[in-house]
């Protein structure tokens, strides 16, 4: 009897529990990651993972207070603030940790260690095949005062945005200065000053496109000849051609993101080797450059080999030698970006109706 029963032991211990991992539906990865989570099952690892979905950041939040997932995908300003309060755990790669593209280096000593991006949504500057020669994007000011020239030559919109907190906010990083998203500070800004002029005369040429929209689909029928959209709209896009957003005045060469990625939130060291051969395996260039390209985001793995010719792929190494500009959770850009477009957005319209 004492036999039969050590024997059942045996085969409980051998019963591998799967770790946990944790997202919030909706998020750009979430739908990405249960199918990789079930490509990944299919390998037959000696971890299988198992995911749970929840409906809100704040859902989420509440979960996270009484139990504790061995992954969560999140953001890097929630991997970022639990690293700060010590509730991320190291995985052990025996020296041989996943490989970052440079866009990635240097933005928190997590990186690589409990937190690993899987890509980043940024603003691209996506041209239709129709804009006109003598609209120049070398720069922010050139592309702004070439849109005001040929606006008056033609009468018709040339530039759009999806978001111009969004404009703001990456321009005036790239010039060293902060985007409040609140007039009364922003105009003491220098460079604030000057990017608001520019749109405001090309706005009353009747260069910028003001209502909100499908600004994806204004390019593909050639209302508008340029906008800067987010990345993740283009992520099924073949017939635009896309760049980085052009700098503004001398500044540096600065990319506004906001990361996706997998955080070590273990409560205990058990399920850590399993978490570690799960990112190694999606960390692979074949899996974790494509399936972030998916999902529109700028792929965080070192890129090797060759891959899609698609508009989105070719903007990984157009961005060689920028870095990811990340504003934290109490920046102005998330705090009062919504308010500030609509406000820019009607002020400038005003403008074109003088």
């Amino acid at each position: 009897m004492l036999g039969s029963l050590a024997g059942c032991t045996l085969r409980h211990n051998l019963v591998t529990e799967p770790i946990q991992l944790w997202y919030v539906v909706g998020d750009p990865f979430a739908d990405i990651m249960e199918q990789l989570a079930e490509e990944y099952n299919a390998t037959d690892p000696a971890v299988p993972v198992r995911t749970q979905g929840f409906d809100s950041e704040s859902e989420l939040g509440r979960s996270l207070d009484s139990a504790r997932p061995e992954l969560l995908l999140c953001d890097q300003r929630r991997a970022f603030t639990l690293y700060d309060q010590g509730k991320l755990k190291s995985l052990d790669f025996h020296g041989r940790p996943p490989q970052y593209a440079p866009l990635f280096e240097g933005l928190s000593g997590c990186i690589g260690t409990a937190y690993f991006p899987l890509g980043a949504e940024v603003p691209v500057l996506a041209i239709a095949a129709n804009m006109p020669e003598s609209i120049r994007t070398d720069t922010l000011e050139q592309l702004l005062l070439s849109a005001t020239d040929a606006a008056e030559q033609t009468g018709n919109a040339q530039f759009g945005t999806d978001s111009f907190a969004t404009l703001f906010a990456n321009a005036m990083a790239q010039t060293g200065t902060v985007f409040a998203g609140v007039r009364a500070e922003d105009v003491q800004q220098a460079s604030f000053v000057r990017l608001y002029n520019l749109l405001a005369g090309c706005a009353y040429q009747g260069g910028v496109w003001l209502k909100r929209g499908d600004t994806v689909s204004l390019l593909r029928s050639g209302q508008i000849a340029c906008a800067i959209c987010m990345s993740t709209t283009l992520k099924d896009v073949a017939d635009l051609r896309l760049e980085p957003v052009p700098v503004f005045g001398d500044g540096e060469r600065l990319c506004l993101g906001e990361c996706q990625g997998l955080a070590v939130t273990a409560a205990f060291d058990g399920g850590l080797r399993g978490a570690a051969a799960f990112v190694t395996w999606l960390s692979t260039s074949d899996v974790a450059v494509e399936t972030s390209l998916k999902a529109g985001l700028l792929p965080a793995a070192a890129v090797e080999g060759e891959l899609s010719d698609a508009p989105l792929r070719q903007m990984v190494t157009k961005l060689e030698g920028y870095h990811l500009y990340l504003p934290e959770s109490n920046s102005g850009y998330l705090l009062n970006g919504t308010a500030f477009d609509a406000r820019v957005r009607s002020l400038l319209a005003l403008l074109h109706e003088m």
